[in-house]
């Protein structure tokens, strides 16, 4: 055992080290109390996913997330709340694990460790269970890291699943539609590239990974009886709250938001 840790580059070991150890802080967090609004509100979307569906409508704008929740809840439910709490661990390591990946080469571990428990430590309530916005973070974190690599490398599946993890994370928060900001960055590529050819056939390669992303989603929504409820849940809940100008869900202000950072982040590089 000891001869294989020995054959670990330092870094990687570190990177390990800081993952473990996030992970057993956030299971030993998971014992706090049980919070009646957010987890409550979660927690009954799982159980009632394949059961009730109906009795969750307003949920569905989560749809993928239940999905997840939902499976894991048939599978592992008889563990309850901390069987969710470490479930919302696990997607918290792996996000900051493809967070490491995507960004290996620019930053030292040291800065990788601090920036996890910085995260990790700012959340003062710990860790609650399995949830939309932190499995929005993963699904977006893995499309980075994706496009990333494929700005480096030209490989055409990681424009295509850069936009395939995008799709995804529509279902598992309608607000991430805003999440096509990224499409500006083939924009800064390009500029630094040159190859417009290469600009058009990356940017399709996207658009196909998200489009199939869409039309899997819809098609598991037919295929289980769910669709219905998916577009009545849009109908009565989404397009209200991404119209109303109080709304922190307004889709208008949201992506005018991503568009002045990309703006600012431009004149940084240019």
């Amino acid at each position: 055992m000891l001869e294989k840790i020995s054959t670990v580059k330092p870094h990687k070991f570190n990177v390990l080290l800081t993952l473990f150890s996030a992970f057993i802080y956030l299971a030993i967090v998971s014992f706090k109390g049980f919070d009646l609004t957010d987890e409550g509100f979660c927690l009954s979307f799982y159980q009632q996913f394949f059961q009730n569906p109906t009795s969750v409508t307003y949920q569905f704008m989560f749809y993928l997330t239940g999905l997840f929740g939902g499976i894991w809840e048939v599978l592992f439910g008889w563990g309850g709340i901390l069987s969710f709490r470490f479930f919302n661990a696990l997607v918290i390591i792996l996000t900051a694990f493809m967070t490491y990946k995507a960004t290996e080469e620019y930053l030292q571990p040291i800065v990788f460790s601090l920036a996890t428990f910085c995260v990790i430590l700012l959340n003062n309530y710990g860790n609650i269970v399995f949830h939309h916005n932190y499995f929005s973070a993963l699904l977006v974190a893995i499309a980075v890291l994706f496009l990333l690599k494929g700005f480096k490398r030209n490989k055409k599946s990681d424009y295509y699943f850069a936009g395939f993890f995008i799709g995804l994370s529509f279902f598992a928060r309608i607000p991430n539609i805003t999440m096509l900001s990224l499409g500006f960055l083939f924009l800064v590529n390009v500029y630094y590239s040159k190859d417009w050819k290469q600009f058009w056939k990356s940017l399709l390669l996207w658009v196909c990974g998200w489009g199939t992303a869409i039309i899997l989603i819809l098609c598991s929504m037919y295929v289980l009886g769910h669709f219905n409820i998916f577009i009545n849940s849009i109908a009565e809940n989404i397009f209200s709250l991404a119209i109303e100008d109080d709304s922190n869900h307004n889709l208008i202000t949201m992506m005018t938001s991503y568009l002045y950072n990309y703006v600012q982040i431009s004149r940084l590089l240019v």
